[in-house]
């Protein structure tokens, strides 16, 4: 990884990104977090396939951002769950 990091410093940062994303969000869902204002009353991830490839998951986020103005200032792992729960739901057993 340090490899990486002298190499590519976005990687790095990138990854950083990504780490302290999934912590908060991890921490959000460990508490059932409930906003005001959030568009289900509570984080939900969706069910992405395995096999999804990152570039259809960013198009997914995009396109959800585009069409939810009102959700620009949440924090983004949010907006992600958001946007993954409505193209890839989970299902019920």
């Amino acid at each position: 990884m340090m490899q990486l990091c002298k190499d590519e410093i976005s990687y790095c940062l990138a990854f950083i990104s990504g780490f302290r994303e999934g912590v908060m969000l991890s921490v959000g869902v460990a508490n059932n977090l409930k906003s005001e204002g959030d568009k289900f009353g509570e984080i939900v991830i969706g069910c992405p396939p395995v096999d999804v490839e990152n570039g259809l998951l960013f198009m997914v986020w995009k396109k959800y951002m585009e069409s939810h103005p009102e959700d620009l200032r949440k924090f983004p792992g949010i907006t992600l769950s958001y946007a993954l729960s409505e193209v890839f739901p989970c299902k019920t057993p």
